[in-house]
């Protein structure tokens, strides 16, 4: 039971750590003296990623994992922002509605904290130069959005994805005591798809943010605009004119 406690702050330490990280990696990165070694490592990096967050979905198909797939497959739910494989059960009871309002608060958290570590950089290193610095901002977010896209999706969606029983009834996949489509039994369900849909615009902002910063791209390019080229380097970078 004592591990069980200590899940929680490890992963926060592990969350902070990683925001950092992203942070840093944001503000760093100069395409001009980029080496071909940064590249392969950021892409190996993102690589892995990838196949963690693949591990995250087959965890919400319906298929019974051999061992020890199966474990591994269970604990990489962590990624899709459950806070249940934390066992959060063992010390404080959680509705559905309030497990997954906690889900979605927890993505828009990570982007809060993201500002917090811009914050006190700019005002530390950069004397209070925020608009100037704007594009470390940017950059970070959305290297942050792009690098936990599938996870990002597989939460706010959840509500959407429906398990249906032989008795006719569906229920939520990974919220059993949810009736889908439904208000019998005091189902919050209608409530949960509200909310997922609210929260979808983000998700949305971003990816036309994204159409948008790749429509700019040649003119700010031949520009020379640095503050855009270092805003958008999480869409570009693995890019080389010479390849």
């Amino acid at each position: 039971a004592g591990l069980d406690f200590l899940l929680m702050p490890a992963t926060a330490l592990l969350v902070l750590a990683f925001l950092a990280g992203i942070y840093f990696l944001a503000v760093t990165q100069r395409r001009a003296k980029q080496a071909r070694s940064s590249v392969l490592a950021a892409l190996a990096i993102g690589q892995v990623l990838t196949m963690l967050q693949q591990l995250s979905v087959m965890d919400a198909m319906l298929v019974a994992w051999p061992t020890p797939l199966s474990g591994l497959v269970s604990s990489m739910s962590v990624l899709s922002f459950d806070i249940e494989v934390l066992q959060t059960n063992c010390f404080m009871g959680l509705a559905a509605t309030v497990s997954y309002s906690t889900r979605v608060f927890s993505v828009l958290a990570l982007f809060c904290i993201l500002i917090v570590i811009h914050v006190l950089v700019v005002l530390v290193r950069y004397q209070g130069r925020f608009w100037e610095k704007r594009s470390f901002m940017y950059g970070s977010s959305g290297t942050l959005f792009i690098t936990l896209l599938v996870p990002i999706l597989t939460a706010l969606v959840a509500p959407l994805r429906c398990e249906e029983h032989p008795n006719g009834l569906s229920t939520v996949q990974g919220y059993p005591s949810v009736v889908c489509w439904s208000d019998a039994f005091d189902s919050p369900h209608s409530g949960m798809v509200v909310m997922s849909l609210c929260s979808c615009v983000l998700p949305a902002a971003v990816m036309a943010g994204v159409l948008y910063a790749v429509f700019l791209f040649p003119s700010k390019l031949r520009k020379g605009d640095t503050s855009f080229l270092q805003s958008t380097m999480f869409l570009f970078f693995r890019f080389r004119s010479e390849a």
